[in-house]
């Protein structure tokens, strides 16, 4: 079991996470994240050649 605390709005929530589920949840969307700007960056370079459009 792991405990952990959420912040918003300088209100602090203490959690129990008993499944790893919400750990996958963060890694899954870390890993999007990533690739999007990823392909964000390819696609900015790719249409700063002339010609490219």
């Amino acid at each position: 079991m792991t405990n952990g605390t959420l912040i918003r709005d300088g209100r602090a929530v203490t959690l129990r996470v008993t499944e790893p589920l919400l750990r996958d949840f963060v890694e899954s969307m870390i890993c999007m994240e990533a690739d999007l700007a990823r392909r964000w960056m390819d696609a900015q370079t790719l249409s700063s050649f002339p010609g490219a459009e």
